[in-house]
């Protein structure tokens, strides 16, 4: 296995443990977590819809990243809901809004947000190098078997 697929592997492996986890604290401290979700500054019309969707939506993240089949929308997904989750940090620590609420990461409360946005900029960055590492794995791939389908003639053998 080359050193760029393990890379790979690694990357996905460590999205789908964090979404995994992440889920799971959540669901595992669902009311914790709903009332943390309450305190944000989204309507509270939206606090039922996240609480459990954030989770839900994880866990098939974190599903669709372990099957081969479905790493790369997987990882898709990953990098774009933590893109999401990243620009939200980023808006409270620059004062958009009015007031900056509690920490919605129970798998995380112990980090400020500034480490938080580190911490989800890490992990976005990673999940971009993973969807970098794919699309240049499999340009060379498509490359090499196209290389591969062509017959090259043989001097003297009489195959064109």
């Amino acid at each position: 296995m080359k050193i760029r697929a393990i890379i790979f592997e690694l990357i996905v492996f460590s999205c789908a443990l964090l979404f995994l986890y992440s889920a799971l604290s959540k669901m595992l401290a669902i009311s914790i977590f709903e009332s943390q979700i309450a305190n944000q500054v989204f309507p509270k019309v939206f606090t039922p819809y996240l609480t459990y969707g954030i989770p839900m939506v994880e866990l098939l993240i974190a599903a669709a990243l372990m099957l081969k089949r479905t790493a790369l929308i997987g990882l898709l997904a990953f990098s774009a809901l933590m893109l999401v989750f990243t620009f939200y940090i980023a808006l409270i620590l620059l004062g958009v809004f009015p007031r900056v609420p509690c920490g919605c990461a129970t798998a995380f409360e112990h980090l400020s947000w500034r480490q938080h946005l580190l911490f989800n900029l890490a992990f976005t960055l990673a999940g971009m190098i993973g969807l970098w590492l794919y699309r240049n794995n499999q340009t060379k791939e498509s490359m090499q078997d196209a290389m591969s389908d062509k017959e090259i003639p043989v001097h003297g053998s009489g195959k064109r």
